[in-house]
């Protein structure tokens, strides 16, 4: 599993209740930990040694992929990866021995079922089955669509509509909510700030995972923008601490960042020309910001007259956000030093419908088709 995951999972996943690390990833040891047991594999009897993995072949972020794992390991016959998305019918890599490990990944979505074959002379061989057009099995099929009409059925009435549409990716494919400020986060920014009271709101661009398209918004069109059910929470920071959780969220731009915040209630300016100064611990959550920084400018709304101030660094500010960020340590810590002030106040996806249809009147204006300068990269 990609060492990644400590990021992208709720860090208090791996931990025990009293916040000590005890489930790692081996990131500074990992091709040495898997040639171990590739060692120890062979060693009790094993003929092939195929592994299944969750690295990706793209090594984003510099973490070890499917590719540098074969290439600085020896002994393995076949992977099998996923992660990426990508679609890797069957390649060959060359192992750190030079001998020929087969690579295979099906993509995403179910669209591919994978099938690994290990001929009579002992090699190994991948092919892909497209699953469209498939003939599934008729009893099972029609049990599956029973079950999809009754939850579609819930999740199809009308809860509102839009002006615009509000899209997560470019006609690139980048994901824009993990690089800068879209309408689609101030969308969901807002509504959390605004249904929960609070000065400022922070989205992981990472959580928002689809559009909002134009036209009518059902609770499911909700439900696919925020479809991991995460609880929110209302919590403080001062504004120091605010402006340190705008400098790991801007660290890696211009590349994509799922920890990247969508904000409401605060502005800022960033310089992506300074090199980020954000530490990280032993366990790869924030710890502190040391020397230059990317971000400045940053301004608080003032919710009694709509205008927008210099930020006080200490004085205490409210936030909303998921209680993935905040409690869970998610995406490197990135609100680890927030204090919580209520926990569990509902689901992300309800914070949305609420927000649109008692405080919007039932309808996303044509603003969110525009960003407002939340967020200013240069």
């Amino acid at each position: 599993t990609t060492p990644s995951t400590i990021e992208s999972v709720a860090y208090t996943t791996f931990t025990d209740e009293d916040g000590n690390l005890i489930y790692s990833f081996n990131n500074d040891n990992f091709y040495e930990k898997i040639q171990r047991h590739i060692i120890e594999a062979r060693a009790t009897g094993a003929d092939y040694v195929v592994i299944l993995s969750h690295l990706g072949d793209s090594g984003s972020g510099g973490y070890p992929s499917s590719i540098s794992l074969i290439k600085n390991t020896i002994g393995i016959d076949a992977v099998l990866d996923g992660h990426d998305h990508n679609v890797i019918p069957d390649t060959t890599i060359i192992d750190g021995a030079g001998d020929e490990v087969l690579l295979a990944s099906t993509g995403t979505a179910f669209a591919n079922v994978g099938v690994l074959t290990l001929s009579t002379t002992g090699e190994f061989s991948s092919e892909l089955i497209a699953t469209e057009g498939y003939t599934p099995d008729k009893k099972i099929q029609a049990y599956v669509e029973q079950i999809k009409e009754q939850a579609m059925a819930a999740g199809e009435r009308v809860v509102g509509t839009s002006d615009v549409t509000l899209p997560v990716r470019d006609e690139n494919g980048t994901r824009i909510t993990r690089t800068g400020e879209t309408g689609i986060g101030n969308f969901c920014a807002d509504a959390l700030r605004s249904v929960l009271g609070t000065d400022i709101a922070f989205v992981n661009g990472g959580a928002i995972r689809a559009d909002v398209p134009q036209g009518d918004i059902t609770y499911n069109t909700l439900l696919k923008v925020f479809p991991y059910n995460n609880s929110v929470c209302t919590a403080t920071m001062t504004g120091t601490q605010i402006m340190d959780a705008l400098e790991v969220s801007t660290r890696l731009l211009p590349n994509e960042n799922g920890g990247f915040l969508q904000v409401s209630g605060t502005r800022f300016k960033v310089n992506t020309s300074v090199i980020p100064s954000v530490v990280m611990d032993e366990n790869g959550l924030f710890s502190h910001v040391e020397g230059n920084r990317r971000v400045s400018d940053v301004e608080i709304l003032d919710k009694e007259n709509n205008e927008y101030h210099a930020i006080e660094p200490d004085r205490t500010y409210t936030i909303a956000s998921s209680t993935f960020l905040v409690e869970d340590y998610g995406d490197n810590g990135i609100l680890r030093y927030a204090r919580v002030k209520e926990s569990n106040l509902g689901q992300d996806v309800d914070m949305l419908a609420i927000y649109l249809q008692q405080i919007l009147g039932g309808k996303i204006g044509a603003e969110y088709g525009n960003i407002e300068g939340r967020i200013v990269i240069k």
